[in-house]
């Protein structure tokens, strides 16, 4: 990635032992690409004076769920987005030039989308705040306890220019479906949280994505108790049968909802 767009002439040529096209490894490989696009991928090491050598060439991955933040204790004093510079050169370090913020302030995803344009960040899709009931677990969220509120923070997100809407693991059934429906009118999709509404029900109720895999089954432990830590929850898992009518019934009712 580069701060500002390559004049349309421009001509990189990029040789590598090992190509990963995003479905399979093809070997040694010469990418030509002129001014933004691949113009040409050609098996073998091709020789041009200008080209760059690397050991393994891959498109950009994706990362779906993050946060472009990290405050322990509070922002910095004098620079509030320090640490979420830090996140965004991290995530590009590692190959990631895409990132869904999946529940911030609007402020942050502001500054982290314009940050990375001007330097070549990862591409930041965000959702803006945590739609939520009470209690809150995270600043960075809206309060949404009726239908029409839901409604209500849709459109106001809708007019704020974001695309996703984040809704957290508190927010009734009834909530989230209103939430769904006016998104879908404005174009938007819903990620949720799994928490007091189960998986398959939130993909029912019409998210197009639901969050944190753990949580995907309300598993509970011999005594009919939810683990209350991570040690539990992937004792839990491992103990579960994955070819059961609950994994099949769970992934057939994700599939018929689009989730």
């Amino acid at each position: 990635m580069t701060p500002d767009a390559l004049p349309l002439d421009t001509v990189q040529v990029l040789t590598c032992d090992s190509l990963f096209d995003g479905h399979r490894f093809v070997g040694p490989a010469t990418v030509r690409i002129v001014g933004e696009r691949i113009e040409a991928v050609e098996p073998g090491v091709a020789e041009a004076a200008e080209a760059l050598h690397v050991r393994t060439l891959l498109p950009g991955l994706i990362d779906a769920h993050a946060h472009v933040v990290a405050h322990p204790d509070g922002p910095p004093a004098q620079d509030p987005y320090r640490l979420h510079r830090n996140v965004l050169r991290l995530l590009a370090s590692t190959g990631v030039t895409t990132v869904r913020d999946a529940g911030n302030a609007i402020e942050a995803t502001r500054y982290a989308q314009l940050w990375s344009d001007v330097h070549g960040g990862p591409r930041v899709v965000a959702t803006g705040p945590f739609l939520d009931a009470p209690p809150l677990r995270w600043a960075a969220s809206r309060i949404v306890r009726t239908p029409a509120d839901g409604v209500a923070e849709v459109d106001r997100l809708a007019a704020e220019g974001l695309r996703w809407v984040s809704v957290y693991r508190n927010v009734p059934l009834d909530v989230v479906r209103a939430i769904a429906e006016r998104a879908l009118g404005h174009g938007m999709d819903v990620l949720a949280d799994v928490g007091g509404v189960g998986a398959a029900a939130l993909a029912e109720a019409g998210a197009r994505s639901v969050e944190h895999a753990a949580h995907l089954l309300p598993l509970r432990d011999a005594e009919g108790v939810p683990p209350p830590t991570v040690v539990g929850l992937v004792r839990a898992w491992a103990s579960l049968d994955h070819e059961s009518a609950v994994i099949d019934d769970l992934i057939e009712r994700l599939l018929g909802a689009g989730t």
